[in-house]
């Protein structure tokens, strides 16, 4: 490493500046906490000198010489322990937030209040079998269509998403997903016993790699049995050819990808004996589960919410955006990617890494 010097700060934490109007440097590691208000200063009172400085203090900052503006011992940079983005040496690593049910403690909004005697946060608490709490929706006819809507607050990667029922299971449900915040809407899945007649579609069509981010109807009589009391269960990558290639799919990202989840059930079924369509009934449902993980793209080990409680990764890599889905100022020497089990994909500085068109690099 070539050595460098840093400006000679005085008691006021100003550096110090010879008549000719060039400051004094040293190779002392004397830019202590006040370094910041240094640079600051400098920058308004002596404009000549001052890219000079800052060239330096950036090559400090990209060597692992400064953290939070401060300067450390030379190495690498400082990592929280046992970070799972990095390894010990600190090379980056591609890391992921935890699975977790996504709908959990969330607030769903329901098309049908029950005259406001049916809580539906029975739907996203825990679900407890020894004491089930039940939604239920107010007494509709077999054809009454109710939504079940739920944000996430940010985009997720989805598994699943889990219907657990108290009565009855409908004849007809279709689950849809928002990646905009509930600007639009994509059909996810669909259960009917007459899939055909309810969405115009053909049940249980084979998926090849060609169709492979399509909706698909499932046969109600044999996907969301028993008829009583049963859970109806979707899995977003089952039976999509491309599941097991996932790092190297976008167009499956893409699919699983959702803001928010909208479940609509369409259609009651009759009661057994009766051919009465119109049979007053109520829709009942006990718990409703997303399981999924913060979307960071592989770039962040977690999720964290702001003071108004909105959620972001806490993103790694030298990137950015509440998904870690572009490359932080500065670090735009190759274009953002997402991260893969075989290559991190980190965003890097511009300046450091191209020595050739930039002197900077020679102080590292």
């Amino acid at each position: 490493m070539r050595a460098f010097s840093l400006p000679i700060l005085d008691e006021g934490g100003k550096p110090t500046i010879q008549p000719e109007g060039k400051a004094h440097f040293s190779t002392k590691s004397n830019f202590s906490g006040k370094g910041n208000h240094a640079v600051v200063w400098m920058c308004g009172k002596q404009p000549e000198i001052c890219r000079s400085v800052m060239m330096k203090m950036k090559c400090l900052l990209s060597c692992g010489w400064v953290e939070s503006g401060l300067l450390k011992t030379a190495g690498p940079p400082l990592l929280d322990e046992a970070d799972p983005c990095y390894d010990d040496s600190g090379r980056p690593l591609r890391c992921i937030p935890d699975f977790v049910n996504a709908a959990f403690g969330r607030q769903v909004a329901s098309t049908s209040t029950c005259n406001n005697r049916c809580d539906s946060r029975h739907l996203t608490d825990l679900l407890n079998p020894s004491n089930v709490t039940c939604w239920s929706s107010d007494p509709v006819d077999t054809g009454t269509v109710v939504n079940l809507t739920l944000s996430l607050g940010k985009k997720y990667e989805l598994t699943y998403v889990s219907l657990q029922f108290c009565g009855p299971k409908p004849d007809s449900m279709a689950v849809y997903k928002s990646m905009n915040y509930g600007e639009t809407w994509l059909p996810f899945q669909f259960y009917s016993t007459q899939c055909r007649k309810v969405f115009g579609k053909t049940p249980n069509v084979l998926l090849t790699r060609s169709n492979e981010q399509e909706s698909l109807c499932a046969d109600a009589r044999s996907g969301i049995e028993p008829p009583s009391g049963g859970r109806v269960a979707f899995s977003t990558l089952e039976g999509r050819p491309s599941s097991y290639d996932f790092d190297n799919s976008p167009v499956l990202q893409d699919w699983v990808t959702a803001t928010d989840i909208r479940v609509v059930l369409v259609r009651l079924k009759p009661v057994s004996g009766s051919s009465n369509e119109t049979e007053v009934a109520q829709y009942s449902v006990s718990d409703l589960a997303i399981g999924g993980r913060c979307k960071c793209n592989g770039h962040a080990s977690k999720c964290v919410a702001d003071k108004s409680g909105s959620l972001s990764c806490e993103c790694k890599h030298n990137t950015a955006g509440k998904d870690c889905e572009k490359c932080k100022p500065f670090h735009f020497d190759r274009p953002w990617r997402r991260a893969t089990a075989h290559n991190v994909h980190e965003c890097v500085d511009f300046l450091i890494h191209h020595s050739d068109d930039n002197p900077i690099q020679d102080y590292c």
